[in-house]
């Protein structure tokens, strides 16, 4: 006997997490899948991530909006935010942004998250992590902060594991587009849907060709620095992040990156990756003694061609997508979420979508890319 669903979704980050959950509180039958424990492989399995709205890509950020109101009125994004810590985020920029860049900040959605322009000294006393010498402003968002990626994950899906059904450690064989549906393959048996959800990140190549993406090593040091950073903090000049990691600990990211096909494939350059983590430490903060490395966190994610996602339905057959975050998945996860979950109910019980989810979405649209051919995939390695 086949097991049937309305959707199938692959893949248990914190986006693919996101996605089912959102469904399940449309009361569609949906099964979520994932080759390990859910939040536990893949992108959110390393990432330390950063809640922040300003972005320079400005429909990335209208995206960003839409998820942190998602976080205060859908019970998912309740769930999501309980992992959040609050402590506000600090982004410094080489020259101030366009005054419309930040009128997220006049946004009934995001209102609790206004964010003004401060200067460097004032950042600096704030944090003691940010370079007061720098020329350009900073945006401070007290509403902003940092969270756990895996408990997230795991935090939205509690009410599917009543509603629906969760397959940790379950390893797909082979995924079949039937053009009317999607059959995914075990070494034993299969299930089917009317519609299938690609939210596998890295892995995503072998399952959606013709909407090419690729893995990039996210490479981040962890660093002891004898205090306390007390926010998260971005520097454009730098290139770089840190975020606070323990009592006298930050997470630094490198630019010491490779791209491959797959994740498999990825190398990293401990030695080019840790001299290029404490150079960027050094110009965020303007301290080159401001800490010492500890060990290094091999992270990566899928990246798309324009650095925006994939996020909705694959051509007219039952597949959709939700992948290439480019490393900014976790502010985006529960807006992605609920909009896409919103196209496949639309897909099978039909309806119109409101101008302002037409609006959101139109900029990720898998469409800007290749069609996708009925047919069976086989699915990437993944570790198990």
């Amino acid at each position: 006997m086949k097991a049937s669903f309305d959707t199938i979704v692959l893949g248990g980050g914190v986006v693919g997490a996101c996605v089912a959950a959102a469904l399940a509180e449309l009361d569609l039958n949906v099964v979520l899948v994932d080759r390990g424990c859910i939040g536990g492989q893949g992108a959110s399995r390393y990432s330390g991530g950063i809640v922040r709205l300003y972005d320079p890509d400005d429909r990335i950020q209208a995206l960003a909006v839409h998820s942190f109101g998602r976080m205060t009125d859908t019970p998912v994004g309740r769930a999501f935010a309980s992992s959040i810590v609050t402590t506000g985020v600090y982004y410094a920029l080489d020259e101030r942004p366009a005054d419309e860049a930040l009128e997220f900040g006049r946004d009934d959605e995001a209102d609790i998250y206004r964010g003004r322009i401060v200067s460097r000294h004032a950042a600096f006393e704030a944090t003691g992590a940010v370079d007061p010498r720098g020329d350009g402003p900073v945006i401070w968002e007290p509403g902003g902060g940092y969270g756990d990626v895996r408990a997230s994950a795991r935090a939205v899906i509690q009410h599917l594991r009543r509603t629906g059904t969760v397959l940790e450690n379950a390893a797909p064989r082979e995924v079949e587009d039937r053009g009317d549906s999607v059959v995914v393959h075990f070494d034993l048996g299969s299930i089917s849907a009317r519609c299938a959800v690609v939210a596998t990140g890295a892995w995503a190549n072998g399952l959606l060709p013709g909407h090419p993406t690729v893995a990039r090593s996210i490479p981040m040091v962890r660093m002891h620095c004898g205090r306390n950073v007390p926010t998260p903090v971005i520097d454009t000049g730098a290139a770089s992040y840190m975020v606070p990691a323990g009592r006298g600990f930050v997470q630094v990211g490198s630019r010491a990156r490779s791209e491959a096909d797959g994740p498999d494939a990825l190398g990293y350059d401990d030695d080019a990756i840790v001299a290029d983590a404490c150079e960027r430490l050094a110009r965020i903060t303007g301290q080159p003694a401001f800490g010492d490395p500890v060990d290094i966190v091999r992270g990566f994610d899928g990246y798309t061609g324009d650095g925006r996602p994939l996020l909705g339905r694959v051509g007219e057959g039952p597949l959709f997508a939700a992948v290439g975050f480019s490393g900014i998945g976790y502010k985006l996860a529960v807006g992605a979420a609920t909009l896409l979950a919103r196209q496949v109910e639309r897909a099978l019980r039909g309806g119109t979508p409101s101008e302002r989810e037409t609006e959101l979405c139109a900029p990720f649209d898998p469409s800007r890319f290749h069609a996708v051919r009925a047919g069976a995939r086989q699915v990437p390695e993944m570790p198990r």
